[in-house]
């Protein structure tokens, strides 16, 4: 089962497989099929992009940043259900501090 941190591979669009760091806790991901979190993107051209938040795992030996403003909800069934890493709480609030800038009003 996915837990939240894990870093996942998902379809995206045209773009292919790209990883997606889930944000939505084991228990919903359990009840509901779903998971909901953040794609992210490899290579060094995301430094210094606003929103992206840098994180210490790879992804095809390039590192990878979470992109807040990337939030989506996608159904299990067309997840790779075998992360390829996990990362840490701190790296998990640093996303939803971004998220939450987004948002705030």
């Amino acid at each position: 089962m996915l837990r939240r941190g894990d870093v996942i591979q998902v379809q995206y669009g045209g773009n292919g497989r790209m990883p997606f760091i889930v944000l939505s806790e084991t228990a919903f991901n359990q009840r509901s099929g779903t998971v909901i979190g953040v794609i992210a993107e490899r290579g060094a051209e995301n430094i210094g992009t606003p929103m992206a938040v840098a994180l210490s795992v790879h992804d095809e030996g390039q590192a990878i940043y979470a992109r807040p403003s990337q939030i989506h909800t996608i159904a299990q069934s067309k997840c790779n259900m075998k992360p390829i890493a996990h990362i840490s709480k701190s790296e998990l609030d640093l996303i939803v501090q971004a998220l939450n800038e987004l948002v705030k009003g």
